[in-house]
């Protein structure tokens, strides 16, 4: 198992430095355990993880062992940590400052906002001034038209009244003549009608004058408004853009960071596999050294077995020559024996010899019934019958001196028939003596 990599300065926690003495360390340890005891801190939610920080700390700088493997990897850690320290204090400056930054923004956008709000309050109550001047512009319009169609309509009347045709009828109809109070009525209403549209006149001069400042404040503010979105536009547009490069830096330290862990895990992936790999070829070699060793076991023991074998089976020729041989001559020395003693039975009875058939051990056998008790011969020999090599136990024939094994015994006794023995085992095929033996044993009385 990998030792865990420690990443705190275990010095600057117990608030001492590499130098101190154990006595140093001991004490300040002592003062911080009873400051940061989780039961002096109980609305502190990490206070168990600092003290658990702190019980490391002193376990690791009390001990003189641990402690100096420490101090090799310390200036490290330190290194590691006061870079930690510094990106943090980036961080919380850039953080401050961007706070600081949102604030003005803050601020800057709700002054626009009050700006705006004003001037639109400002545009509407120019409209509605310029929709009041418009109307009263329009009312005095309206009458001065009036009192202008007046005039006309006066001026109409008395060139009716002045032309031929009313001249050459006057005769005949005659001619209506006006009073002077009618002239003077009519004069004064022509008076009244000039004044009172010279005096409208000038009031439309006014309002008209007045319409068009008024339209013309309209227009400003209509632009100072235009401005004042145009710019909040822009700072939108451009807080968009900072927003999107943000992200788009943000993805960029993303890819990298990713595209690097990516690497580090091929390059993982590569070293295990490697290894796997030589693993995977280690253990190939492995069994190929066993195989062959068991190939070349095999090859040994079967080499060993054949070699075995063969001793085994050149003891089995040597033993069967053996037991061949000593039946061999076991059979001469009774045949001589009989011959001897037929020879000696006619020398006696004065009869004369007839040449009859030779005799050996295996004819004379025929004559034997194998009636008696077989005695049991311990050691390796090899049945007569069957020919195969006995190596334990056989049976002699007390009559004929045949040596047999169990099954041939039975065979041979009567108990058992021909048939019944296996035909591998058992089935030696009995060869007619074709040879004409007679002239081998001379003297002897073939029965």
């Amino acid at each position: 198992m990998a030792p865990v990599e420690i990443t705190e300065d275990y010095y600057a926690i117990l608030e001492v430095s590499q130098t101190a003495s154990s006595d140093t360390i001991r004490k300040s340890y002592r003062r911080l355990a009873v400051l940061l005891h989780p039961d002096k801190n109980p609305n502190r939610p990490d206070a168990t993880a600092a003290f658990q920080l702190l019980l490391r700390a002193y376990e690791t700088a009390s001990d003189p062992a641990q402690r100096r493997l420490y101090d090799i990897q310390w200036e490290h850690i330190r290194t590691r940590a006061n870079a930690q320290q510094e990106a943090k204090k980036r961080a919380a400056e850039a953080a401050e400052t961007e706070r600081k930054d949102n604030l003005n923004k803050q601020r800057e956008q709700k002054a626009r906002q009050e700006r705006l709000e004003r001037l639109y309050q400002q545009k509407s109550s120019l409209d509605r001034d310029a929709f009041e001047l418009n109307r009263v512009v329009t009312r005095l319009t309206n009458e001065i038209k009036r009192l202008q169609e007046q005039n006309e309509e006066e001026k109409r009347k008395e060139r009716a009244n002045d032309t031929w045709w009313t001249f050459v009828t006057s005769p005949i109809y005659g001619k209506t003549k006006e009073s002077d109070e009618t002239k003077q009525r009519r004069e004064e209403g022509r008076r009244q009608r000039l004044t009172s549209s010279y005096i409208k006149g000038f009031e439309l001069e006014q309002k008209e004058a007045r319409f068009k400042e008024l339209m013309g404040s309209l227009l400003d503010l209509e632009k100072q408004i235009a401005a004042e979105k145009k710019k909040s536009e822009d700072e939108a547009r451009a807080q968009e853009y900072q927003r999107q490069e943000q992200l788009r830096q943000e993805q960029a330290a993303r890819w990298k960071q990713e595209q690097e862990v990516r690497k580090r895990q091929e390059e993982q992936r590569a070293r295990d596999s490697r290894a796997a790999w030589e693993r995977a070829e280690a253990e190939r070699r492995k069994q190929c050294a066993q195989r062959a060793e068991e190939a070349a076991r095999k090859i040994q023991e079967a080499m060993e077995e054949r070699a075995r074998k063969q001793r085994e089976q050149r003891a089995r020729e040597e033993v069967e020559r053996r037991v061949r041989a000593e039946t061999t001559r076991k059979a001469e020395a009774a045949a001589r024996a009989a011959e001897a003693a037929r020879q000696k039975s006619r020398s006696k009875s004065g009869t004369t010899t007839t040449r009859s058939k030779p005799t050996s051990g295996f004819q004379k056998r025929g004559s034997c019934q194998h009636r008696a008790f077989w005695a049991k011969l311990e050691g390796s020999y090899t049945c007569s019958k069957c020919l195969e090599v006995q190596r334990r136990f056989v049976f002699q024939c007390p009559g004929c001196e045949t040596v047999a094994c169990a099954n041939c015994r039975q065979i041979l006794r009567g108990e058992r028939s021909r048939h019944q023995t296996s035909s591998k085992r058992h089935s030696v095929p009995q060869q007619a003596n074709t040879n004409n033996d007679y002239d081998q044993y001379p003297g002897y009385e073939w029965d």
